[in-house]
């Protein structure tokens, strides 16, 4: 069994994530929606995404297999369309055991003056022995 996980937010930005087809030794894919906000111009990303794992109260970042890996260097720009990304933690993480996770996605905003800022998203999921499942 599998099951996704949507973080829905009074967020000022109109920023919502998702998780998708969740694989424990592959990785799962990230749905971003949007919804327009007056006051914002742009709203973009990168492919560069982290996972952290709960233990007890912490979240921890989890060690990468190379320190060398590198994500593609690709733009997104998030205004008024849904985008989805791949993540493949295979290579970067390797296989995830049992456990309470999330993602974290940084999105910059640029509002109509020019202003510039980002901000940090997260998205929880569990492992379990039999599924898959989201947290909130």
């Amino acid at each position: 069994l599998l099951a996704g996980c949507t973080t829905k937010t009074n967020d000022p930005w109109g920023i919502q994530l998702e998780t998708k087809k969740i694989s424990t030794s592959i990785g799962l894919t990230l749905a971003c929606s949007y919804d327009e906000v007056e006051n914002i111009e742009t709203l973009k990303t990168n492919s560069y995404y982290k996972l952290q794992r709960k233990d007890k109260s912490t979240w921890n970042d989890l060690p990468v297999k190379y320190d060398t890996y590198q994500f593609e260097e690709k733009e997104y720009v998030l205004n008024g369309e849904d985008v989805e990304w791949e993540l493949q933690w295979s290579d970067l993480y390797g296989s995830i055991a049992k456990g309470r996770y999330r993602v974290v996605k940084t999105i910059e905003c640029i509002d109509k003056e020019g202003n510039k800022e980002t901000k940090d998203y997260y998205v929880e999921f569990a492992v379990t022995d039999v599924c898959r499942t989201c947290l909130k």
